[in-house]
């Protein structure tokens, strides 16, 4: 197979394709001083190579033209998207690739991406778009897939990680790996829930531009999940990301720690300044939880920033600009305190390009299986335990409660249990009581349900009292003991 390559490439008189085009790179194709088996031949050659180039099974190509319509894909790339190249051919990419693309984009600009993030149907790749000109006239768009798998990224990335230290030690060269990185991804929330699929399709787009997000829910719903996976998804993603929470700073002390301070601006303040938390986050993105705690002055300098895009550190005279996007967070009412004068109306409206609101637990309780599944699949991890499930009539008990605390109030269940089991349970029978019998959402619980709630804990403590007897139970409760049996059983009860 080899020699037939090589001798689909000789010219007569053993002149190769390539030594025929370097010599016609500095003088016009002459072709009155070609023969015409000659010419035949070199087109023949030519089609051969630009066959070679476009069909290559280890390359992934599209051609489209200005609007985006496809003129030409591989068999790679088409396998990548699962369709035929024969489907898909005259139609427009954004109804093939979905209208994230931007293979128009560069028809319009003729300016070239050389790597972008593209969310394809099955994965996210690192994708290459590049206009086609010659001699001033435009071609195409070429569309190549660099990475279709990220994975594969990093571990290129990586190895050059290990290069550039063999070459320059104590030298850093991927940014993800500093201090300042997101660590959660869209693949870390856990959900089935339809509102929080599209919320999380929302993150995914979002993700790719620079607008301020704000995260609306209750405390312990994964605001800080999805803070992380905004940066994750976007084309800062390498560069830092900085979380800090409002609420957990002194008032005193958060202008200095967000905005930074020279030498002397204060008494104790290091000596030679200290740059803040936006100068840290600068070209990346910079999480504000509780941003409702930030004090009004606060608020002003704030605002400037997201404005003007610069700071001044405290005891400074000079303006420092800064490219930081900001992901703000809060599990109070912004809308409220905006009523109550305690927030500004103009950084609320800065903030709230976006809007998230992220639905408490208790609103979507189909999700209570796949995250106790996963919260178990991470303990037996983290304690070498082999737990398989939890108990079914334990985990009716937490459909019908309603999470005050959140996800993260069933992740600490969870937790609380793989402690009572111990390393031998493969089913989870113990777990700490709720917070109050008070706990049974009113809003999204039927009449019956919240009967069912009462009766269950009222029979509880009075087992308690009996010392388990359920005979003197049932006598407590003025009910024989058969209808406590019966009441037990309908209610699940242990």
């Amino acid at each position: 197979m080899g020699e037939k390559i090589k001798s689909s490439l000789l010219f007569p008189e053993k002149k190769t394709l390539m030594h025929f085009l370097k010599h016609n790179m500095k003088e016009p194709l002459q072709a009155h001083e070609m023969t015409t088996q000659e010419l035949n031949q070199l087109l023949h050659d030519l089609l051969c190579l630009l066959d070679a180039l476009l069909n290559n099974p280890f390359e992934k190509i599209i051609l489209t033209d200005a609007e985006g319509t496809i003129l030409f894909i591989n068999e790679s790339y088409a396998s990548l998207i699962s369709v035929e190249p024969h489907e898909v051919i005259g139609k427009n990419a954004k109804k093939v690739l979905g209208k994230d693309t931007r293979m128009h984009i560069v028809g319009q600009t003729l300016k070239p991406e050389l790597h972008d993030l593209f969310h394809t149907a099955n994965n996210d790749a690192v994708v290459r778009r590049l206009p086609l000109l010659s001699g001033g006239r435009f071609l195409g768009v070429m569309g190549k897939d660099l990475f279709d798998n990220l994975n594969d990224f990093y571990k290129m990335a990586k190895k050059a990680e290990v290069r550039y230290n063999t070459l320059i030690p104590g030298q850093t060269l991927m940014k993800k790996e500093r201090p300042h990185r997101a660590r959660y991804s869209l693949d870390d929330i856990i959900t089935r829930d339809p509102r929080m699929l599209k919320i999380k399709e929302i993150v995914r787009k979002t993700a790719l531009t620079s607008s301020t997000v704000l995260l609306n829910g209750e405390t312990g719903v994964g605001k800080e999940l999805f803070a992380h996976a905004i940066h994750r998804e976007s084309l800062r993603a390498a560069d830092p990301f900085v979380s800090v929470n409002c609420g957990a700073i002194p008032e005193t002390l958060l202008e200095a720690e967000l905005f930074g301070y020279e030498d002397g601006a204060f008494t104790g303040a290091r000596k030679g300044g200290k740059p803040g938390k936006f100068e840290l986050a600068n070209g990346g993105t910079i999480f504000l939880d509780e941003i409702g705690e930030i004090p009004m002055v606060s608020q002003a300098k704030l605002l400037r920033i997201l404005q003007e895009k610069e700071l001044e550190r405290l005891g400074g005279t000079s303006t420092i600009s800064v490219d930081v996007r900001v992901v703000a967070s809060s599990n109070k009412d912004l809308w409220q305190l905006l009523q109550e004068g305690t927030f500004r109306n103009d950084l609320y409206y800065r903030l709230s390009v976006v809007p998230i609101t992220i639905p408490p637990l208790r609103e979507r309780k189909g999700d209570i299986p796949v995250l106790a599944d996963h919260f178990i699949q991470k303990f037996n991890q983290a304690f070498s335990f082999q737990v398989r499930s939890i108990d079914s009539k334990i985990l009716k008990q937490f459909k019908r409660y309603s999470w005050p605390g959140n996800v993260r109030e069933l992740e600490s269940a969870i937790e609380f249990a793989f402690n009572l089991g111990g390393s031998g349970a493969e089913v989870l029978t113990e777990f700490k009581p709720f917070q109050s019998s008070e706990g049974m959402d009113a809003a999204s619980s039927s009449l019956k349900d919240r009967v069912a709630h009462f009766e269950a804990d009222v029979i509880s403590k009075a087992l308690e009292g009996a010392g388990g007897s359920v005979e003197k139970a049932a006598e407590m409760l003025d009910i024989s003991t058969a209808s406590l049996y019966r009441k037990i059983k309908q209610l699940e009860m242990q």
